[in-house]
């Protein structure tokens, strides 16, 4: 009784610890928390997630599947190969996902099936667990529930992202650059840092519209995307505006910094030409504008403003050019507003 009542208590302990369910940003989350609290809890050293397709059957396959490595934390990354696997399948199978040794207990077990494959749950913890597993089958259900939860949040949070996908770049659109740049503008004003604003627009795309058609433009939008992202940082952010406009967020970076990575872009979509349809070829340029915040504007919609009117001077200048904002502030702050963005 006194060993069921701490097993109990320690199957309580797991679930507080993972807490609640609207915490898991998704199975990845899931495996961290869960690894934390056997850590601190037991010192277990390393976990495994292992996945095999859903149709896998290791009592009938000749051949035995080597599994994909999903997730591990530990000092040195595992390495299964196939027949070792498909043997502790069989073993573990016999024990319910529990094996006991003088020093540890092997915990091996399916967390259950999503999105056409098995996933396996694989580590070792110490013998003083042994009360934690006084109440095992209750223990795992909890965990497979948790697990399939936490996918199905994962998918959620998917479809949620999609409202703020454009459909033709496959970048941010208009609405998330709105709530990004809010955020962006709160992290900053508390950290005294700086960001910069890039306003970029295709130069004389209309001409391509209106020769080519509309079909041909979508495409040419979306190779241009893939130019802008592979010159991006992982915590750059860019969108697509509307029509043949973008507008890239570059957090913690300066003005001098905002030229060298705008004339690279630049540089980059001038001297590559895109094709498409297997042979048509467009020489494409751009005119970027950049505004710093705070040093330029300290609102969303100001900071835009000016990147925008930095813009087509760059394109009053000859096109195909890149134009900063300090270098030309005296002159905007005598000038109305320009359209307002967000």
């Amino acid at each position: 009784m006194e060993k069921s009542r701490k097993g109990l208590g320690h199957l309580k302990a797991l679930m507080k610890f993972l807490g609640n369910p609207k915490e898991l940003e998704g199975p990845e989350s899931f495996y961290l928390k869960l690894f934390l609290y056997l850590h601190n809890a037991y010192q277990m050293q390393s976990m495994a997630i292992w996945a095999l397709p859903q149709d896998y059957n290791h009592k009938s396959e000749r051949a035995p599947m080597r599994p994909r490595l999903v997730w591990f934390q530990g000092a040195k990354r595992p390495i299964y190969k196939a027949l070792p696997f498909q043997q502790k399948l069989e073993r573990w199978e016999k024990n319910k996902g529990l094996l006991k040794a003088p020093k540890h207990i092997n915990l091996f077990f399916s967390l259950g099936t999503f999105g056409g494959h098995r996933y396996y749950l694989d580590a070792k913890v110490p013998t003083k667990a042994s009360v934690f597993l006084e109440l095992w089958d209750y223990t795992r259900e909890y965990l497979e529930n948790m697990f399939l939860l936490s996918n199905r949040l994962a998918e959620l949070m998917k479809v949620k992202n999609l409202v703020h996908i454009d459909d033709i770049s496959g970048l941010y659109n208009q609405r998330k650059l709105s709530i990004d740049l809010r955020e962006l503008i709160q992290s900053h004003t508390q950290s005294h840092g700086q960001f910069s604003v890039l306003f970029i627009d295709i130069d004389h795309f209309k001409d391509v519209n209106d020769n080519h058609g509309h079909v041909i433009g979508t495409k040419i939008l979306a190779e241009l995307a893939k130019t802008m992202r592979a010159r991006l940082r992982d915590n750059d952010l860019v969108y697509r505006y509307g029509g043949d406009e973008f507008v890239m967020l570059l957090p913690n970076v300066d003005p001098e910094l905002a030229k060298k990575i705008a004339l690279r872009i630049l540089s980059d979509i001038r001297s590559r030409p895109i094709v498409v349809d297997g042979g048509l070829k467009f020489s494409i340029s751009v005119s970027i504008g950049i505004a710093v915040f705070p040093r330029d504007a300290e609102s969303p919609e100001e900071i835009l403003t000016i990147a925008d009117k930095m813009m087509y001077e760059a394109k009053r200048g000859g096109r195909g050019r890149v134009c900063y904002a300090g270098e030309v502030l005296s002159m905007l702050k005598s000038e109305t507003p320009a359209r307002s963005r967000v």
